[in-house]
């Protein structure tokens, strides 16, 4: 077991006030973003390297980077880190010596020393990936402090070592200068990203794109900690780490393969008259799959969520065995505030009910959305305590509790 390692005690808020709304809510629902000429740096950037490449890291399950060693620097190219983006590419050098650096290296490509000494970190999951790495003493500022559930963290803040500098266009720019970041490591939902993304880069702060959660795994999500490990230069431990939560994960998934019964499961909740339901394609379906449970919608063949109307969720939902994930809900009463017809449904009414929100603080941050993204075989491990209780009997519920 690897849980005395990676415990979700030292948990961190994923992402910041706005963007939890947007996933939670509207469960990655399509944000519209133009291509333009922002990006004179990114056109005709390949997903390849452009340099005498020595060896590639190559990733397990994540898309969304690759990293590049050649002799004396690394090279990372990010591709189409926000929603709906398409053929943006950024590319960062890292390296312990910049006399290491051919001439050939272009002009306006960010250069990072390695290894990271001072970090900015504007999504709470990034603060789970330094967290498991070893490396929370580097961070001097975060975004919406309030929502932080990692303990030392929030000590730190409290002593005057961790600074708020905002969030999204509401960015401190003035104080993140002061700061004086390594890096900023940022993120963003939409084609709005790219503002902010380029005026710190303008200021001479270096900024990187993380976008994790774009991945359609959690396996992939996890993999990033291998990308901000690079600007530590410390891969081989981000390796061994992942390895572990990779090996673990696959023994629950296993575990549960080996049930013919599987539960239908029903997911999420109506809000404002639409209920968003997850493709089969979506991470979420595939983590349901994997812990031997059937989404619902299973026929469709969606990476995204899909809106439906009430009635139409009402009656596919007379099949469902479970239902998981209902929103900000803490009791069965919560939920019938919302649309008293819930009341009806067998599933309902048999109290088959599980939220993911068993570790939220009092502030609404909840740590499902933070050190889960370091912690997925946990996650799997309750959703299989869930649809099969008898497979792991003696496991306690970690990120979800039943609703009553």
């Amino acid at each position: 077991m690897i849980i005395s390692k990676f415990t979700p005690v030292t948990a961190t808020q994923p992402l910041s006030i706005i963007s939890v709304v947007i996933i939670n809510i509207f469960v990655f629902i399509t944000v519209s973003c133009n291509r333009s000429n922002d990006y004179p740096d990114n056109k005709g950037v390949s997903e390849k390297s452009i340099y005498d490449t020595v060896r590639s890291h190559n990733n397990r399950y994540a898309k969304g980077f690759k990293i590049f060693y050649h002799k004396g620097y690394k090279e990372i190219i990010v591709t189409n880190p926000w929603q709906e983006a398409t053929d943006i590419r950024y590319r960062y050098i890292l390296t312990g010596n910049r006399d290491d650096l051919p001439a050939n290296i272009a002009e306006n490509v960010q250069i990072f020393d390695i290894p990271a000494e001072k970090v900015i970190c504007l999504s709470t999951t990034h603060l789970s990936a330094l967290d498991l790495l070893g490396k929370i003493n580097t961070l001097t500022g975060v975004s919406c402090p309030e929502y932080i559930s990692n303990k030392m963290v929030n000590r730190l803040i409290k002593e005057g070592r961790i600074h708020d500098v905002g969030y999204d266009r509401n960015l401190n720019y003035e104080l993140i200068l002061n700061l004086d970041p390594d890096i900023v490591f940022a993120y963003g939902v939409g084609g709005e990203t790219a503002g902010y993304l380029n005026k710190l880069k303008d200021l001479g702060i270096g900024v990187v794109a993380n976008a994790e959660y774009l991945e359609e795994t959690v396996l992939a999500k996890t993999e990033w900690i291998k990308f901000i490990a690079a600007f530590y230069d410390i891969e081989d431990i981000a390796d061994e780490k992942y390895s572990l939560i990779e090996k673990e994960y696959t023994l629950y998934r296993q575990l549960a393969d080996s049930v013919k019964d599987k539960p239908k499961v029903l997911t999420g909740m109506p809000w404002k008259g639409t209920w968003y339901v997850p493709g089969s394609d979506s991470y979420l379906a595939k983590m349901i799959s994997d812990a031997g449970g059937e989404l619902l919608w299973k026929d469709n063949s969606s990476s995204e969520s899909v809106a439906m109307s009430i009635e139409a969720v009402f009656e596919k939902a007379r099949e469902a065995d479970i239902w998981i994930n209902t929103g900000n809900a803490n009791f069965k009463s919560d939920i019938l505030f919302v649309d008293e017809r819930i009341g009806k449904l067998q599933v309902f009414r048999k109290g088959k009910l599980y939220n993911n929100n068993a570790r939220q603080n009092e502030r609404g941050g909840n740590d499902y959305w933070e050190s889960g993204m370091v912690n997925p075989q946990i996650i799997l491990k309750d959703l299989v305590k869930i649809f099969h209780p008898d497979i792991l009997p003696d496991h306690e519920l970690v990120y979800y509790r039943k609703i009553e």
